[in-house]
């Protein structure tokens, strides 16, 4: 991924993206977590003027994390990098909803193979990498899965705020330096297809 400054323009794309988005996504309802949020900062604004790793808020994107099924260590800006949409859902093994979104992510990767990298990040801090694992697996999910670090977790926390980690799951499309945060719910196979396909009209209407 290009890591120079994020373009001024982030926030209006966001406004203009997340309208689409509301007529595009179908959601159903979530989780929520009884964890305590991390003590942090207010969430950081983009302001233009730092790199991406250096911004406040925004190091999450280059925290080393493990894959729990290969035990390989990877961050998202490698996945970024690649210009394939990265798409993020929170999960937890107790929650039924982030099943019901693993699933769906699950077949809408059979459907549309290449269109998107799907990366799970398990914000549960009292589940381990090994139980992760097996409920990957149980499930039969396809994508990239790992343990979030507190760094990330408080990085997620300073970028979109406490809910982000209290509501699941969550879901963030990163498209180049565009980051896309649609909140909580579940989105179907259509939904998240739709929702790809509208942040790149949306870029290219803007850009």
């Amino acid at each position: 991924m290009n890591r120079k400054s994020y373009n001024r323009q982030w926030q209006k794309r966001l406004i203009v993206t997340l309208f689409f988005m509301l007529f595009a996504a179908t959601c159903m309802g979530g989780c929520v977590s009884s964890q305590e949020v991390p003590s942090g900062e207010e969430p950081a604004q983009a302001d233009g003027t730092d790199e991406i790793q250096t911004q406040p808020g925004y190091e999450w994107l280059v925290v080393p994390m493990t894959d729990v099924i290969t035990a390989e260590t990877f961050t998202l800006e490698e996945y970024i990098k690649t210009g394939t949409p990265v798409v993020i859902h929170t999960f937890a093994i107790w929650c039924p909803a982030c099943t019901m979104q693993l699933n769906e992510s699950t077949e809408f990767f059979d459907e549309f193979p290449g269109k998107a990298h799907i990366i799970g990040i398990d914000i549960d801090e009292t589940e381990s990498m090994q139980s992760i694992a097996q409920h990957v697996n149980k499930n039969g999910f396809t994508g990239t899965f790992a343990a979030a670090p507190n760094e990330l977790s408080q990085g997620l926390i300073d970028t979109f705020g406490p809910s982000i980690i209290l509501q699941m799951p969550q879901t963030i499309i990163i498209v180049g330096n565009d980051i896309f945060h649609l909140g909580p719910g579940v989105r179907t196979v259509k939904g998240l297809s739709t929702v790809i396909d509208e942040i790149y009209e949306t870029l290219a209407l803007i850009g």
